[in-house]
């Protein structure tokens, strides 16, 4: 029954594998408001000095607080410790850690660990805790607005996370963890990372971390892709058995619907749960989301803005962490459908505002955003571990880069055909720039963020 900042976690969106049936777990908290506490420690122990509400939570005005507080419920989102395991592992940190450029700013995994569970921790209690019951209960689909009986399956993908603070609910989409996240995602993104992607990260080497484009990045342009761009074909195959297994969890749609837009129908469906429950509650609502997560967040509030789903004569707002790219790949996916009955790409979405570190190679090159772009990062960025571990990766073909790092499941088989410092290189890169717990860090620091929740033009600043 941890408070952060105020916010509670109301629902998770999950799939309950014992009766297959469950869309959303709800958490019913005590009837204690959300209380900002101050309590003063001595010799004959703690006591509470005031307990006074939390300042209202803006569902439409920006803010720095705003940002950082929502980056803290996507951190939540994820298990932070799992994540290093999965994508960072000891032969990638060893160097990182030899060199003290971890983001916590320790010398060993061990503490790496520690660190994370001490961030967390006080992400969960900082400023106000309370200590009432807590009471878990399953709903059904009739009883969640959740049409047609979506199942969300949790080894397949999509989870999303429900926060309230006063009279606003924050809707945060967690980014890629599971086996059927990667196949979704190699939908949105195969025909991007085949013939755009090297352009792309060119421009943000030159146009937008204002770096010298060197010989050796030239040369590496010209390296070949014929075993990366064969391997990304050959995956795509694979992650079309993403629709059978989409159809079986989700009754309502087919195996060819599924195939076509992977979890866009899911996306969709929680997306019009949140926002049903909000307008029937008077309450506002903001979407959130990192990475896969975040390309998802603006992909619905784009959704909401086309069907004109709107609170107070306005879009609902959408802010995202490290997202993916939804303006190229809403146009067409690799399935040759796409999402323009739902979505409109061709125009500007200042309800989306996106934060992303200029060098995060996949929250920057897998393709174009719609809305409000806030760079980070290109301050006295020469001297950042990221800077030198980026430097080492730029230049090759985005083919070659999505092969070596992007293809996770597959890297840590230790293919002989993967280029290992490459693929070192980029991990340690994505883990500086990418990683959920660097951003938090990084976006609190002093001169990063203005009061308004823009980026300062010295780190890159905001613009569409």
């Amino acid at each position: 029954d941890a408070h952060m900042d105020g916010f509670v976690l109301k629902s998770v969106f999950v799939h309950d594998g014992k009766s297959d049936t469950v869309m959303r777990r709800m958490l019913r908290f005590d009837n204690n408001p959300h209380l900002r506490v101050a309590q003063e420690t001595s010799g004959s122990g703690t006591r509470t000095l005031k307990q006074t509400a939390w300042p209202e939570f803006s569902a439409a005005e920006n803010s720095k607080d705003r940002v950082i507080a929502l980056a803290k419920l996507n951190l939540l989102a994820y298990d932070g410790q799992l994540s290093l395991d999965t994508f960072y592992n000891e032969e990638v940190m060893s160097e990182i850690y030899t060199n003290s450029e971890s983001v916590f700013g320790v010398a060993s995994r061990e503490e790496e660990k520690t660190a994370i569970a001490d961030l967390r921790a006080l992400i969960l209690s900082e400023l106000a805790l309370t200590t009432g019951s807590t009471h878990a209960a399953s709903y059904t689909p009739e009883s969640t607005q959740l049409q047609g009986g979506m199942v969300l399956e949790s080894g397949q993908g999509i989870a999303a996370y429900e926060f309230e603070r006063g009279n606003v609910t924050v809707l945060a989409y967690r980014g890629t963890v599971t086996d059927g996240d990667y196949k979704n995602i190699y939908n949105w993104l195969h025909d991007w990372v085949l013939e755009k992607m090297t352009d792309r990260m060119k421009t943000i080497w030159t146009d937008e971390a204002k770096q010298t484009w060197t010989d050796t990045m030239e040369d590496r342009s010209n390296e070949g892709t014929t075993t990366s761009s064969g391997f990304i074909c050959a995956f795509n195959l694979q992650s079309a058995g993403l629709g059978s297994t989409l159809a079986d969890a989700v009754p309502s749609l087919s195996e060819e619907e599924a195939k076509a837009t992977g979890y866009w129908e899911v996306t969709k469906a929680i997306t019009d749960a949140a926002y049903s429950d909000a307008e029937a509650a008077g309450t506002g609502l903001v979407i959130s989301g990192h990475s896969q997560g975040g390309t998802r967040a603006a992909l619905a509030s784009m959704y909401l803005r086309k069907a004109n789903k709107q609170q107070g004569g306005q879009p609902v707002q959408a802010v995202t962490y490290a997202a993916t790219g939804s303006q190229c790949m809403a146009r067409l996916l690799y399935s040759d459908d796409d999402l323009t009955d739902d979505t409109d790409p061709y125009i500007q979405h200042p309800q989306i505002t996106e934060y992303v570190h200029v060098l995060d190679p996949w929250g920057q090159a897998l393709g174009e955003e719609n809305g409000n772009v806030c760079l980070y990062g290109v301050g006295n960025l020469q001297a950042s571990p990221a800077y030198k571990y980026c430097a080492e990766a730029w230049g090759h073909p985005g083919e070659n880069l999505w092969f070596n790092e992007g293809a996770d499941a597959v890297s840590f088989l230790g293919w002989s055909l993967q280029d290992k410092p490459l693929l070192l290189s980029m991990k340690r890169c994505r883990y500086l720039t990418h990683y959920i717990e660097a951003m938090v860090l990084e976006l609190q620091k002093d001169g990063v963020l203005l009061d308004d929740g823009r980026t300062a033009a010295a780190q890159g600043g905001c613009a569409f």
